[in-house]
């Protein structure tokens, strides 16, 4: 399955190569790939991972960026754009 986030503090390459690292942190994850223009991340996930712990996975990789649902910009429940993958 693919979700697609909003990433908030990316600015360069280097926090999209960190963003798409961070992903080695949790087996459910196969796949992150980050749009820097769009500032989203899209997750290719074996299981479903909520939010909450996509940000404690990113926090405990020393990125201090802020993940949302893509379409929220208020940390709520927002559009989740997902797709069977």
């Amino acid at each position: 399955m693919k979700h697609t986030y909003h990433i908030s503090a990316m600015s360069c390459t280097g926090c999209q190569t960190s963003v798409e690292g961070a992903r080695s942190n949790l087996k459910e994850i196969a796949k992150a790939t980050v749009d820097l223009k769009k500032s989203e991340v899209e997750i290719e996930m074996t299981a479903h991972v909520p939010l909450e712990k996509l940000q404690e996975t990113l926090l405990k990789a020393g990125l201090h960026y802020t993940i949302e649902m893509a379409g929220s910009k208020s940390g709520g429940h927002g559009d989740q754009r997902s797709s069977a993958g």
